[in-house]
């Protein structure tokens, strides 16, 4: 079984070429490998919180040494880190021309 990351990076939500193309695909991966999990992340919708001086500070501090307040604001993104590390198949599209990229065993 493979995890499939499908990334919508298009702010617009209707009328979105992409987002419909990005859709069509995982309806045609999932018609093909049912036992497959689908994560999905919209980066659209849902945009990560910008870096700052105290998420940088955070990540290169040693876990043990943590404040409350850091793990806190590294919380979100080792969450997305930890999904990220079950996905075996990548599939990327944005509006921008020859920004696509499709790997096996990313």
């Amino acid at each position: 079984m493979a995890t499939l990351l499908h990334m919508d990076v298009s702010a617009r939500v209707e009328r979105s070429l992409t987002r419909s193309l990005s859709y069509k695909f995982i309806k045609e991966w999932q018609n093909h490998r049912p036992q497959d999990q689908v994560i999905t992340r919209d980066l659209g919708k849902n945009s990560p919180p910008a870096i700052t001086e105290n998420w940088i500070r955070a990540v290169f501090t040693s876990p043990n040494d943590l404040t409350t307040i850091q793990k806190d604001e590294i919380s979100l993104s080792d969450k997305l880190l930890l999904s990220r590390c079950k996905i075996r198949v990548l599939k990327w599209r944005s509006n921008e021309p020859n920004s696509s990229c499709a790997g096996n065993g990313i």
